[in-house]
């Protein structure tokens, strides 16, 4: 790799620019013909629209390290976890919600999740959080402060079990986010003795973010990708497969 990745670096859009179908086809495209295979099987819109726009996001990490997506092999691992075949210490996450997309790349485990702000989920939180998680859920004075730490715990929760490479495959009552005291901590039985680093952004209202690593540097703010100008940030080359 050209670029030098010494902290975790997190990427975020917004995928309302896609909704023009010249815009989408042509940036549609440039990505690699594995990925517009996943984008065809999906068939809302909506969900092609955010598939694309979190590609685009990860082809401008790899950019910026000086890789091309469209000569790398993708594989998964065990749980299905993706990697690169050239480049297994190169790790990435995906998440998207609502019109949002977000990508975060490292070169150790990294995990990242967005959460569009709906309705309370306090019964979501009963049946499948961790029962202190729960209580410290119920113990919120407002409903809109518990609607608040319900998107906060799920994002972290998310953003770690991905981090870790077992996904869903980790039950989501199995470990226990704790947001007292001044860093966010996870008590947790998967991986005893590695720590786990998490960081939260604020960038839309109306959305959560969140990131887990198991290294502690991170980029300070977000790296804002605007769709509508990727082409002449990537320099894509048309090239259709």
């Amino acid at each position: 790799m050209d670029g030098k990745l010494d902290r975790v670096r997190v990427y975020i859009a917004d995928t309302g620019v896609l909704e023009s179908d010249t815009l989408f086809q042509e940036l549609y495209q440039t990505i690699p013909k594995y990925r517009k295979t996943k984008i065809d099987r999906l068939k809302v819109w909506k969900e092609r629209k955010l598939s694309l726009g979190a590609w685009l996001l990860l082809r401008k990490g790899l950019d910026e390290l000086g890789l091309n997506d469209r000569k790398m092999k993708l594989c998964y691992g065990e749980n299905g976890k993706p990697f690169f075949q050239e480049y297994p210490e190169l790790c990435f996450s995906l998440s998207h919600s609502g019109e949002v997309v977000m990508c975060a790349i490292s070169v150790q485990s990294v995990g990242c999740d967005v959460e569009k702000v709906r309705q309370q989920k306090t019964e979501v939180a009963k049946r499948f959080f961790h029962q202190q998680e729960y209580h410290y859920l119920l113990s919120q004075k407002t409903a809109e402060d518990r609607q608040e730490t319900f998107y906060r715990l799920w994002t972290l929760k998310e953003s770690f079990m991905k981090a870790t490479g077992l996904g869903m495959k980790l039950p989501l009552s199995d470990f226990c986010i704790k947001l007292e005291g001044k860093q966010i901590q996870v008590e947790q039985r998967v991986d005893r003795g590695q720590n786990y680093y998490f960081k939260e952004f604020f960038w839309q209202e109306g959305y959560r973010y969140a990131c887990c690593s198991v290294i502690p540097d991170w980029e300070e703010n977000l790296r804002v990708v605007d769709f509508s100008r990727i082409r002449e940030v990537l320099h894509f080359k048309h090239t259709k497969y």
